[in-house]
Parts: C-alpha cells; structure tokens; sequence
C-alpha cells in the first residue's frame, strides 16, 4: 500500500480523505501528546524538506512499536486538531 499526499490542488476540487478506525473501546487514540518527551523543527538529509523529529517516553516508545508492527502496509494517521498532518505507511 502506498499512502501518498495529493498536492495542493488550486482549483479546490479534489479533497484528501482518511478514514480514521477507532481501536479502543474509549474511542481515544492510541497514543497521544502525553507521551512526547522532546519535539523539535529539522530539516531532511537533503535539505530541502523540512519535518518534526520526536522522542516519546517509555510507554509511548513500546505502544509506536506495536502499532507499527501490527500496522505492516497500512497508514498510521499523526493528527493534531482533527487534523492529519501526515499519514506514513
């Protein structure tokens, strides 16, 4: 699966849509701010790009690990203020 981000689109006729599945019984994300321990502004290996580098806690190491390994070939959403920012796969 690839999970690509459509380019600004000027004419605003096409819309980016995530289906986002509720996993707990809560209805909460598996993981949330509480866990972030450092978050910082970087910018990529080539420069051109900038992006977030994080460090989480413990507990919030241990639970990205098993979503990502139970996540093989889907999308993890990172959202912010009903918001997905970015969704890797």
């Amino acid at each position: 699966m690839v999970c690509e981000t459509i380019k600004y689109d000027k004419s605003a006729t096409v819309f980016e849509l995530h289906a986002i599945k509720v996993s707990s019984r809560d209805g909460r994300a598996p993981l949330t701010g509480d866990v972030v321990v450092n978050a910082r502004a970087d910018f990529g290996q080539n420069k051109a790009a900038s992006e977030v580098s994080m460090a989480m806690n413990g507990e919030g190491a241990k639970v990205w690990a098993r979503m990502t390994k139970d996540n093989i070939g889907r999308c993890i959403a990172i959202v912010l203020d009903n918001y997905v920012y970015s969704a890797p796969g």
